[in-house]
Parts: structure tokens; sequence; C-alpha cells
């Protein structure tokens, strides 16, 4: 009875394998130059797919979208891909993009591979933009941006280089890696992951209440502390400098780290 399910589940596989192989696959792109105000907005939804953020010194947003579909054949894939649609929103000071993907079967075990569609966006923004990223599927990174930011991936690490500023990371099942030119006087950090190791590089002279813990792993701090309120392997909180902002790094499985940069 054992070895007649191995076979079976052995076939089962050689087909699905088989089937991956001969999957059509077709890559398309996009692009979208928006104008924009000296200090603006940007926010993006993403189902499955990474997002990628850089600073430049142009008054412009221009987002990049590669879309890649992986189907049964060509003129399936092809009709997935011409039923995508892109919400792009344009108002004074809020510039924002959202794919509306096609409801599509995926295909059986048995046939040709799963049908799957990814979009990763390339944007380029001002230097000085908020951001709202958000990502359901997918790596998040963001270089030489600064402002106020909302940044959420449910499976995917997260990567920010920042020019200064003060907001939000999460995910559900990634890493969260940050270096922070400055936090704002008085602003507030918060790091916090499920799964996954949290670093914050900062300024040795930064000012703030620290809060660091993980329930599986260690914390590490990594720079002078003006007061340790409480100090263990897994929590620790303390002020650095006068205490003026807030940083809060969390994690339930894996290590926190802050660093001087």
């Amino acid at each position: 009875m054992r070895r007649h399910a191995a076979v079976i589940f052995l076939i089962a596989l050689v087909l699905a394998v088989a089937g991956g192989a001969n999957a059509y696959r077709l890559i398309e792109h996009r692009k979208w130059n928006l104008g924009t105000e000296y200090r603006s907005r940007f926010a993006v939804r993403n189902v499955r797919g990474s997002i990628e953020v850089i600073g430049w010194d142009r008054d412009e947003i221009e987002i990049s979208a590669t879309i890649r579909i992986r189907a049964a054949s060509r003129n399936k894939a092809q009709k997935i891909y011409g039923n995508i649609e892109f919400e792009v929103g344009r108002e004074p000071g809020d510039v924002s993009i959202r794919a509306l993907m096609p409801k599509y079967r995926k295909d059986s075990m048995a046939g040709e591979g799963n049908t799957t569609v990814w979009i990763d966006y390339t944007v380029r923004v001002p230097y000085l933009t908020d951001l709202d990223l958000r990502s359901i599927t997918g790596n998040i990174g963001v270089m030489q941006v600064g402002g106020g930011f909302h940044i959420e991936s449910e499976r995917g690490s997260i990567d920010m280089l920042s020019r200064g500023g003060e907001g939000v990371l999460k995910s559900r099942n990634g890493d969260l890696g940050c270096e922070l030119a400055f936090l704002l006087p008085g602003g507030k950090l918060l790091m916090k992951t499920s799964c996954g190791d949290v670093f914050l590089g900062i300024p040795a002279e930064t000012s703030a209440l620290l809060q660091a813990r993980t329930r599986s792993g260690r914390v590490r701090i990594r720079l002078d502390m003006t007061e340790v309120k409480k100090r263990k392997r897994k929590t620790i909180q303390g002020v650095l400098g006068g205490g003026d902002g807030k940083i809060v790094l969390e994690s339930v499985s894996g290590d926190v780290t802050v660093g001087a940069l």
C-alpha cells in the first residue's frame, strides 16, 4: 500500500515538474512619469512582487512596473496581461498606484503548472517624499528618501537606507533593516516583525526612549545609552541622549540589534 502511494506521488511530482518546465512565461514593462510638488506623498499597493523606491533630485515621480506572468500557454498569459489595469492616483501632493488584477483559474497539478502573476515596481521620487508602501508577498527596498514612512510586507523583508524622518516598518515574515540618518525631534520609529531579525543603525547622538525586545533571539545595543532602565537577554529599555523621541523594536522570532552609524 505504501509502495503504491509512493508511486502515485512520484508520478504526480514528475507531471508537476514537467508542466512547470513547459509553462509559458511573459514579461512586459510599463512606465509613468508624473510631475509632483516639492513635498509629496507616494503610495503603492502590491499583491505579489517587489517594491524598490529610490530618491533623486527631480520634482517628478517615475514609476516602472515589470509584469511577469507564468501560465499554461502564450494565449492565456497574453489574455491575463490584457486584463491587468493600473489605477494611478494623482492629486496635489499625493501620487499612488495599484494594479487591478483579473481573476484567473489556477491550473491543476497534473496540468501545465499554476498560473502566477508578479509585478515588480521600481520607483524614483524626490528626496523629500512621504512613503506609504504595502506588499502582501515581496521584498521592499528604499534608498535615499527622507520623510515620514509607513512600510509593510506580509511575507517579505524590508531594507531601508533613509535620509532621515520617522515612521513604521512591519513584516509578518521577513527581516527588517533600517539605517536612519536622523530621527526627527520628538519623532517615533516602530520596527516590528513576527519572524525575522531587526537591525537599526542610527547616529550616536540620537535622542529617544528605546525599547527593544524579542521572544526568541537576542537583543544587542551597540551604542551608549544615557540611562538603562531594564536589561535582560531578550529585553532592553533605556534612554538615548535626552530621550525626546521614541524607538520601539520588536521581533517574535529573531535577533534585535541597534548600532551607531
